[in-house]
């Protein structure tokens, strides 16, 4: 008896731990904030989205979606323009290019930060890969369903989390 109990133990201690991220990142509240709000006032400013239609997602993304701008981003983090990242170090590029690569749609961690003031029915992802970039994945049109579509977002700051350069493009589901 007590050997059956001690298997059937062992057959549920995994499913303790099922849904939970052993890999999520916990992110400085407060830096996502700052970031964040730049990131919006700087989409209101060029009239690319208006800050109140934004609507969050709660789940900060380990740097899911980053694949999209990946000449952008490995050219920005070895200090290249982006039509030299090829003639660098292929181990340098393969590096940074690991960091974001394979990242699953869902992990991650939640934070409910006071800066995400709407987030029911969210229609912005963010995902967050290192301190100096944040990635927004906005829809505009048709919200949960087939053929939605809208634009990501690489957002890269300095170290006063002012915006120091944007990489844009279009998607469609």
């Amino acid at each position: 008896m007590k050997k059956a109990f001690t298997v059937l133990l062992l057959l549920l201690f995994p499913l303790l731990h099922y849904g939970q991220s052993a890999t999520g990142k916990k992110y400085d509240e407060e830096q996502i904030c700052q970031q964040f709000e730049a990131a919006t006032s700087y989409l209101s400013e060029t009239k690319k989205f208006k800050e109140n239609k934004i609507r969050v997602d709660t789940l900060i993304r380990d740097g899911w979606g980053y694949g999209y701008f990946a000449n952008a981003y490995v050219a920005k983090k070895l200090n290249v323009a982006v039509k030299d990242v090829y003639n660098q170090d292929s181990n340098e590029i393969g590096k940074v290019y690991a960091s974001f690569d394979g990242k699953a749609y869902l992990s991650g961690s939640n934070m409910n930060a006071n800066c995400f003031s709407n987030t029911r029915k969210p229609n912005t992802l963010i995902s967050k890969l290192d301190s100096d970039t944040i990635l927004l994945r906005i829809t505009t049109s048709r919200l949960g369903k087939e053929g939605a579509a809208g634009s990501m977002y690489l957002f890269f700051f300095d170290e006063k989390n002012n915006v120091e350069s944007v990489h844009e493009t279009p998607w469609i589901e």
